[in-house]
């Protein structure tokens, strides 16, 4: 085991805000706290005859087998299993293994024809020869290839067929030509190693491997000797051919460019990029740079930028790389199903991770896998650019497996999760320099974690700037016990649009800390179709902040739809646990009133919702800035979404159904429309809301129909609404409503937690916060219906053995409007704790009729009201109230109008068929 290795995954797990499972004598002890989707692979050794022990040890620990059959079991929580690596490398770098802390067939030298050297993982349900990448994803159909419950993969072997020792003295050129010079091999077996303690200088240079080759230290005792890649901002590692790096130094920065736009770092070309374990990541503007302060972007630049594609503007990539696809390849069409593209990350801090071109097409499909690393500013599964163009003319497939892709500084700090520092240790001591860097301006020795500027964001397309396109799919599957701050399933804005789905997949432990979004985050300047259709799935044991079908705009002031003409939101959670969930997005529009989208289905079946579930979208504050935290500032010139503190989230949908069914657990609220908050006029005296006004239909539903069903076992602990939620504005702090509108709801690995939006020392934000008054009914109103020709209505069903506390037709505090048939199902041995009403609880309701039933076994704990509770209902026709069955009851007694409001219809009628 080389020490490098080592003590590098000592600062992954320190810097880890998710638990590392525990082991007991390789045992895979945590399964009995975890709830979800699991598979155990097992590693096998499988040892080739006559192993030079001058040139390997061969005194192996056999693991959990025994000396004929030396064997690891390793678990993966959820749906993504990625391979282990090279097993000569993998010493404590098993986030679900921390006793293998050994390493197979460890290489002592490096002798052509002697050393025995890994060369890639066989899985035993396919045909013998065939070999994948460490790292690669297991298909579906690999995962239906388990006996008794294990899937086995057996190590392969071969001997290393060139090698050549590089020092501090060698130049870029030199190893180029020291590359060129190999006859044959594979990447795998041949090797450029730098010798211990040494440092090759590559600033300002480009290193172009010419033939398929792994870069490392060469053998060393201790961290202190690691060989290290040096270079700066200017830096390129180009692959000519496949490219492994690991066991190495890297301490080369990003420059000055906007999350991942840049050509420069280390670049795949197309061809097989795989960084492996034992990635020792130096900060790249040295130790004595100003905490913080190096560039207006803040140190998460002092580290380097991988990309899987090329930066070349004629380097068509087409190629069709043999990985494994999870679930499957895409076999809709026959072009462009094939991957042009393989990233595969083990370790180290990176700047940004891309995982395709900065410029020219890619004529197939872009992969990318991130397991036990961390990111700092952007990880793009397509392509970023700053001023060209690249199209991706295939589908995007992005998996992250325990990956760390973080908060900015002041939410690390603020939900509790930054790490006690460390003393200050140089270089060549026994605890490395990353993640942390030294406070200078204090003048201490202090080690602090790096400063983020602003925090990541996930995209399944491309990034910032330039123009990229994916033609057909985006896939971003979050896995293991990964953390993420912010994740979308489309390209981050109007200039890397989806023609096709874009899908987020979080499952067994991942952690989403803030939002998970389909469409784009930084929103559309007018109506744009960024992508066509979104699909959200949340299940195992993960956990989520917020979930929006639609997009999450910041920065900017809202403008335009981002999605529009067509297409679908699907949202399903089958397990783990969400605070709110929102068909719409999040200050974000979805569709127009002429080219509004097909459908948002919302399906929860298992799980548990500590908050809301909403048809429609939410207003809120922007993406949060930290005066006093050197985070964004508010001086930003070309940012104007600060003065907005609602945003503009209307949603334009032919139908809205929202299923909640079997154990799903709603402790809040199910709504039919969408969410809003009041206009902050003063946040902390800051002077960007002296301009504040109400709005109008922030949150606004327009719609031909909503469905809402609860049914099987499911629990609503509060209430069921047709309509929108609405707005309280707040006379207290004490008030519940006064923390979520004016803070953040975030999720750590301890629950759920509210944050401030922003920052400022010495004063108090419950003294200082103020809100515009006004009417608000309509911030958050349904309107049905969207289209003349539709036939209105609002239905929703309680049934089987499923619980609400009551039932309302209309909003809650928002207007319901229109022409829309209001019917109300309670049956089965279903139960509403309280009422039923077939309007809203505290504002109007303008609609066709109201058709209320109790049938089966139902019980109704209180009344049932055929119009409100505390707002009028305006009908054009009538209201009809029933109850069906001998086991039907009604704890108090039913009444045609409503509870304090009028009712305008042509007739009530009410038929009592049976029941108590």
């Amino acid at each position: 085991m080389t020490a490098a290795v080592t003590m590098f995954v000592i600062a992954i797990l320190l810097v880890s805000s998710t638990p590392i499972i525990a082991q007991d004598e390789g045992g895979l002890r945590g399964l009995e706290e975890y709830s979800g989707e699991h598979h155990t692979v097992r590693y096998h050794l499988d040892a080739p005859d006559g192993v030079n022990s001058a040139c390997n040890d061969i005194v192996n620990d056999i693991g959990d087998g025994n000396s004929g059959d030396p064997y690891v079991d390793v678990v993966y929580y959820g749906s993504i299993v990625s391979t282990e690596y090279n097993p000569q490398l993998w010493a404590s770098t098993i986030p679900t293994r921390e006793d293998v802390d050994w390493n197979w067939l460890e290489i002592k030298d490096y002798s052509v024809g002697s050393t025995a050297v890994f060369i890639g993982w066989h899985y035993g349900w396919e045909d013998s020869g065939s070999t994948h990448y460490p790292g690669e994803v297991l298909s579906k159909y690999d995962l239906s290839n388990a006996e008794s419950g294990i899937l086995n993969v057996y190590a392969t072997w071969s001997t290393v067929d060139n090698v050549q020792t590089v020092t501090s003295e060698s130049s870029a050129s030199n190893i180029q030509t020291a590359i060129n010079g190999f006859v044959g091999g594979t990447a795998y077996t041949n090797f450029i190693l730098v010798r211990a303690g040494d440092a090759v200088n590559l600033s300002g240079k480009t290193l172009t491997t010419g033939k398929p080759v792994t870069i490392r230290t060469e053998p060393v005792e201790g961290f202190s000797s690691v060989g290290r890649l040096e270079g700066n901002g200017s830096t390129t590692v180009k692959a000519g051919a496949m490219l492994i790096i690991d066991d190495i130094g890297l301490k080369i920065s990003t420059p000055d460019s906007k999350h991942g736009t840049t050509n420069f770092g280390i670049v795949g070309n197309g061809y097989p990029l795989i960084i492996g374990t034992g990635i020792m990541s130096y900060y790249g503007f040295g130790l004595g740079d100003t905490f913080g302060q190096n560039t207006s972007k803040g140190e998460r630049n002092g580290y380097p930028t991988l990309r899987g594609g090329t930066t070349a503007s004629s380097n068509a990539l087409g190629g069709d790389w043999p990985v494994n696809v999870y679930p499957a390849r895409d076999t809709a069409s026959d072009e462009y199903g094939n991957i042009a593209s393989v990233l595969i990350v083990h370790s180290g801090t990176w700047s940004n991770i891309i995982g395709g071109n900065s410029q020219s097409v890619t004529n197939g499909s872009v992969y990318s896998v991130l397991r036990s690393v961390t990111v700092l500013d952007t990880y793009a599964c397509g392509g970023t650019a700053s001023n060209g163009n690249y199209t991706i003319k295939g589908s995007t497939y992005g998996y992250l497996v325990n990956a760390n892709v973080v908060a900015d500084s002041y939410q690390q700090r603020a939900m509790g999760l930054e790490t006690i520092p460390y003393k200050y240790t140089p270089d060549n001591a026994p605890l490395p320099g990353w993640p942390f860097n030294i406070d200078s301006n204090n003048g201490d020795s202090v080690l602090k974690r790096v400063f983020i500027y602003e925090s990541t964001v996930i995209t399944g397309g491309g990034g910032s700037s330039g123009t990229g396109n994916v033609m057909k799919n985006t896939n971003v599957y979050i896995s293991g016990t990964s953390t993420v701050w912010d994740a979308q399933a489309a390209g981050r804005s109007e200039k890397s649009p989806v023609a096709g789905t874009g899908l987020i997949e979080l499952s067994g432990k991942a952690v989403s800390q803030h939002i998970l979004c389909g469409s784009a985050t930084d929103g559309a300047s007018s109506d744009t179709k960024i992508i066509d259709s979104t699909r959200i799935v949340v299940k195992d044991s993960a956990m989520a902040a917020t979930l929006c079908g639609g997009g999450y705009d910041t920065w900017s002031a809202p403008r335009g739809a981002s999605m529009m003409n067509g297409g679908t939101v699907e949202i399903e959670v089958t397990g783990g646990t969400v605070c709110d969930v929102f068909g719409g997005g999040f200050r974000a529009l979805v569709g127009t009133s002429s080219k509004p989208i097909d459908s948002i289905a919302i399906s929860i079946s298992g799980g548990t919702v500590l908050g809301n579930v909403y048809g429609g979208g939410s207003g809120g504050l922007d993406k949060m800035k930290h005066v006093d935290d050197k985070g964004t500032p508010w001086s930003d010139a070309n940012q104007t979404g600060k003065s907005d503190s609602t945003g503009k989230s209307r949603v334009y949908v032919k139908d809205v159904s929202i299923e909640i069914s079997d154990d799903a657990h709603v402790l809040g609220n199910v709504y039919g429309g969408g969410k809003s908050v009041p206009t902050i006029s003063s946040y902390y005296n800051y002077s960007y809301l002296s301009d504040a006004s109400l709005e109008s239909d922030v949150a606004a539903l327009y719609c031909n129909s909503v469905s809402i069903s609860v049914s099987g076992n499911a629990e609503v602990d509060g209430d069921v609404f047709g309509g929108g939620r609405g707005v309280v504005v707040p006379t207290s702090s004490e008030q519940e409503e006064w923390t979520e509108y004016t803070h953040t709801l975030v999720m750590t690995p301890t629950g759920a937690k509210y944050i401030e939006w922003v920052t400022k020392s010495g004063s108090s934000l419950e003294q200082s916060c103020t809100f515009l008054d006004g009417n608000y009914s309509g911030y958050a109103k349904v309107s049905i219906p969207l289209t003349a020709a539709a036939s209105p209505t609002v239905e929703i069903d309680i049934e089987d053995t499923a619980s609400a506390r009551s039932v309302y037709g209309g909003g809650a505090r928002s207007k319901t409007v229109g022409t829309g048939n209001i019917d109300i199902e309670i049956k089965g041995d279903a139960s509403v704790e309280d009422s039923v009403f077939g309007g809203g609880m505290m504002e109007s309701l303008n609609a066709a009729s109201i058709s209320i039933g109790v049938s089966g076994t139902a019980d109704v704990g209180s009344c049932v009201y055929g119009a409100g509770a505390e707002g009028p209902v305006v009908l054009t026709g009538n209201v009809y109230i029933s109850t069906s069955g001998t086991g039907v009851t009604i704890g108090d007694s039913v009444f045609g109008g409503g509870f304090k409001e009028s009712l305008s219809a042509m007739a009530v009628s009410i038929d009592i068929g049976g029941g108590t």
